[in-house]
């Protein structure tokens, strides 16, 4: 049996991505769930790492301050409760548009790469709904899993002297395994979301298959990680290069305001270049999102029907043959 290389996978996706442009717009109604991968993970460590950070109970500490304010009226406790009812709403339905885009994405992918069938948005999004409550779930314990991981990792640059090789040594250790372990949980809640929308497997059962298919599919599963982590890094750098020509019109704006002492033309130039620049942000958001959700949901297609044998292996097995 013929198994796809990863140059297929990416060409495959891109393929899909760029010629549905539907797929953008759930990228980017599912974009508040973050990025599949490593992504999200790396930037929450580094986040955590490079700020004023004060161990795993500063979070703690800093919800206690909240609940301190003091409020000193009843007007004002309905006002409060009031906009707090506002923001919850605003966020519950973000949420279910988030999950529902996301699973609609999984599942027009996973139509196309089975049967080259374009499924419609309406069904897309009717499989979306019936799967939310599973899909959700898995969202919800790999965050929280993935969050439990950062703050460990948290605690210990924070308690690690780094004048100590030992410690240097300790703590390269255990970002390596804390990583890997980051990536079976995520993986596997990737598999396991593709079963629940896919197959139509309830919450359990794609638990144990989304491990199952990760544990026989280890290096695959490292490899693409690692290989979309580094496409993100490419995303990132064509949002600066992107943004450098972006504020063009801006700048050209500001140096007209300048000279003629117009001042209103810098607010506009501003305006302009803010808003343009977000465009960007959302479109290359809501493209690599489906590109990255597309990806993983290939890869478990043919995981599961076909199986994928990492690339490592594949050279490994090519050295033997040759000695």
């Amino acid at each position: 049996m013929h198994e796809p290389t990863y140059r297929q996978a990416l060409q495959q996706t891109w393929y899909l991505v760029w010629h549905n442009k539907l797929l953008w717009i759930l990228g980017v109604c599912s974009a508040f769930l973050g990025q599949w991968g490593l992504s999200d993970l790396v930037g929450q460590v580094n986040l955590m790492i490079t700020s004023d950070y004060s161990g795993p109970f500063s979070l703690i500490n800093n919800w206690r301050a909240l609940l301190t304010i003091p409020i000193n009226s009843v007007a004002a406790v309905f006002l409060t409760l009031w906009l707090v009812g506002i923001v919850l709403l605003i966020g519950l339905t973000v949420v279910f548009v988030a999950v529902v885009s996301r699973s609609a994405l999984i599942a027009i992918t996973a139509a196309w790469f089975q049967s080259k069938t374009r499924l419609s948005l309406t069904v897309a999004w009717h499989i979306g709904v019936k799967r939310f409550w599973t899909v959700l779930a898995l969202i919800v314990i790999n965050k929280i899993l993935q969050l439990a991981i950062v703050v460990s990792l948290g605690g210990v640059f924070w308690l690690a002297n780094l004048d100590n090789l030992v410690h240097i040594i300790g703590l390269v250790v255990f970002s390596i395994l804390a990583l890997f372990i980051a990536l079976m949980f995520e993986a596997a809640a990737i598999y396991a979301c593709g079963y629940a929308v896919v197959e139509q497997n309830h919450f359990l059962r794609a638990v144990r298959r989304g491990f199952y298919l990760f544990s026989k599919h280890i290096l695959v599963s490292l490899e693409t990680g690692l290989l979309l982590f580094f496409l993100n890094l490419l995303l990132v750098g064509a949002v600066v290069v992107g943004s450098f020509f972006i504020f063009i019109p801006s700048f050209l704006m500001w140096l007209v305001a300048g000279l003629s002492g117009v001042s209103i033309l810098f607010n506009i130039g501003m305006i302009l270049g803010l808003t343009l620049f977000v465009l960007l942000v959302v479109i290359l958001g809501g493209f690599f999102n489906a590109f990255t959700t597309s990806a993983w949901t290939y890869l478990f297609m043919k995981m599961h029907h076909e199986g994928v044998v990492a690339r490592l292996a594949h050279y490994a097995k090519r050295l033997i043959s040759r000695g």
